[in-house]
């Protein structure tokens, strides 16, 4: 199948979309003072920190794994990061900001180059359910930490 013009901007756009999105929660991450990736506003519970490794979390369930079948990220990550992780306030070790910075970075390659490789099964899954509508909601998820 030859992709038609219009499913090819939709997928430069969604790549455009992580990009920008992803931009922004990387920028979140530049803390003058460390401990304030962990640190949380009065009647909150969620830090910077745990926020960047939300996102990805999201972006893996969203995209990653209905496109590869598989997760990528490191063993154990859903119990902090994920939907139905162990409260913030119970959890004592979190990731350096290095360690978070460079798995949004990676996770955003591959999100792209997955795009492309399964542009055409996007493309063909249009009218139903595809990765593509599930990285935009992704995006709109990842957009809230940059307000």
């Amino acid at each position: 199948m030859t992709l038609s013009t219009n499913y090819t901007s939709r997928i430069s756009a969604l790549k455009e979309l992580a990009t920008q999105v992803r931009e922004c929660t990387l920028q979140l991450l530049h803390v003058p003072e460390p401990d304030w990736l962990t640190w949380s506003p009065p009647s909150t519970s969620n830090h910077i920190l745990w926020h960047g490794g939300h996102a990805l979390w999201v972006q893996d369930v969203l995209c990653v794994m209905p496109l590869t079948g598989r997760s990528e990220l490191p063993a154990l990550w859903e119990e902090s990061f994920g939907q139905h992780c162990r409260p913030v306030a119970t959890t004592s070790t979190w990731p350096d900001e290095s360690e978070v910075r460079a798995l949004l970075v990676a996770q955003l390659d591959a999100i792209r180059l997955l795009l492309d490789e399964h542009a055409e099964t996007i493309a063909i899954n249009a009218d139903e359910r595809p990765p593509g509508r599930r990285l935009a909601a992704l995006g709109r998820h990842d957009s809230r930490l940059a307000r």
